[in-house]
């Protein structure tokens, strides 16, 4: 209303403007446009409710369903985890296992924890994969040798007196024929572990290639930082078998801790 005038929609079209327009859309939709006043009928209805679709729910955070869903004690890929590390307990007090055969088991159990690195690298990158894995295998295949040389120098040579280097690098052979019950057990928990926590619980969502490279590293070195020094004291008290059997006990401690802390979700130890 603008000085007493009322302006509409379509008022500057005149009555000749108007017919044309209304037999065009006759025309064009097949029906005959009314005058006048609705019929009661047509007022009388209510037009329906349209319901609303819910709004779609945002995907769930990986990680938050991992905090929300912590493994513990009675997890099955923990228990196959302390069971696999009780065959070198076993072995220390059935087989006769020494300080060499245990150092020589958890520098091979390594080797199975980048076997299967290298498996979820392959999961979360995929094509990207075709070039970090052999980065990964090159790398960590170094460290594997300079660590091996090391626990050859320290505690395997020691333990073989009298023997020339082909009956050394001989009896380094023999050690993984007789390890290989535990080794095995080792395998398996790692495939477990692998298929109903990393595939299973979707623990690859949310990862990088980088941070899954460097995630078995932390472990590996803690974890053997420990195996030697206590590998170190058994050797300098002269008894080691009190000392091996308490690490055989601190490096199950360990991996329970590790396996539950990188299965919860929250970051993991990393170099």
């Amino acid at each position: 209303d603008y000085d007493h005038e009322t302006i509409a929609l379509g008022s500057a079209i005149d009555g000749y403007e108007i017919g044309a327009l209304r037999s065009q859309i006759e025309a064009a939709t097949g029906t005959r446009i009314r005058r006048g006043d609705a019929p009661p009928d047509e007022t009388s209805m209510t037009p329906e409710a349209v319901e609303e679709l819910p709004a779609q729910a945002a995907a769930p955070d990986a990680g938050h369903q991992l905090r929300a869903n912590p493994l513990s004690l009675g997890s099955p890929s923990t228990l196959v985890l302390i069971t696999a590390n009780l065959v070198p307990v076993a072995g220390f007090f059935f087989l006769g296992w020494n300080l060499a055969d245990v150092m020589v088991l958890y520098w091979a159990e390594s080797a199975v924890i980048g076997f299967f690195n290298i498996c979820k690298i392959i999961v979360i990158g995929r094509w990207k994969a075709l070039f970090a894995a052999p980065f990964f295998a090159g790398h960590f295949g170094g460290f594997m040798a300079v660590h091996f040389l090391f626990i050859y120098t320290l505690f395997v040579e020691p333990s073989q007196t009298g023997n020339a280097t082909g009956d050394s690098l001989a009896e380094v052979a023999e050690l993984f024929v007789v390890l290989w019950p535990a080794l095995l057990a080792l395998f398996i928990s790692h495939a477990f572990s692998f298929f109903t926590n990393f595939l299973s619980r979707r623990e690859y969502s949310g990862k990088t290639v980088n941070d899954q490279m460097t995630e078995p590293y932390g472990r590996i070195i803690f974890m053997h930082l420990v195996l030697i020094f206590g590998g170190g004291l058994s050797m300098v008290l002269g008894n080691p078998a009190p000392v091996l059997l308490i690490v055989l006990v601190l490096k199950i401690s360990f991996d329970v801790r590790a396996h539950l802390k990188q299965h919860s979700g929250k970051p993991v130890m990393k170099v």
